[in-house]
């Protein structure tokens, strides 16, 4: 082990590790609430800055090629190789931590807001849940009009899903939003009550 080439080969993955404010640039397409233990938008931050830090094969042949072109020497090629691998074996595990990490937040935060155990603990009273379907031409901006809208009406997002379909000026894009209102409660009356209404 060369200190030379250990040296900056941790200084160089320090560059690679300079993505991570990208983060800030992640649109917010989920409101978060004050005091949940899940935040989507954290998530999406933090997934999207880690996934632009892996970096792979496609490096080593950029560096194959100036050291070829004799751009620097064999040492920094070295070090720039010994970067690269511990990118390439670092980033994707963190990643895979962290969405385990935040898959499991959003079950226990979906498991809380279960209507049926909201019903049970407040006397069968639970807020009404809502599943709104849009399908939208895809453009610019239009997860953040959703938002807007969804909470212009009092409605707070549990769950949201989006698909593009097709490519080009006609794709489209469907979004599954699943609503909590934070507005309106109902009644949900036990199997047996259901049974006795005719």
């Amino acid at each position: 082990g060369d200190p030379y080439v250990i040296g900056w080969g941790f200084i160089l993955y320090l560059c690679v590790a300079a993505k991570l404010p990208l983060a800030f640039y992640v649109p917010q397409f989920e409101d978060v609430k004050k005091g949940a233990s899940y935040n989507p938008f954290l998530r999406d931050r933090l997934i999207a800055a880690l996934a632009m830090t892996c970096r792979g094969e496609f490096s080593f042949i950029i560096a194959a090629f100036a050291l070829g072109e004799g751009l620097f020497t064999a040492q920094m090629y070295a070090a720039i190789v010994w970067a690269v691998l511990l990118s390439c074996i670092s980033s994707p595990f963190i990643l895979l931590n962290l969405i385990k990490y935040f898959n499991k937040l959003q079950m226990e935060y979906l498991a809380s807001t279960n209507p049926i155990k909201l019903a049970r603990d407040a006397d069968g009273v639970t807020p009404l849940f809502l599943h709104i379907k849009a399908t939208a031409p895809a453009f610019g901006g239009m997860q953040e009009q959703f938002r807007k809208i969804v909470n212009d009406l009092g409605l707070e997002v549990v769950e949201r899903r989006t698909n593009r379909n097709g490519r080009g000026l006609n794709a489209t894009v469907q979004t599954d939003l699943y609503v909590r209102d934070t507005t309106m409660t109902v009644q949900l009356q036990k199997i047996s009550e259901q049974k006795k209404i005719k």
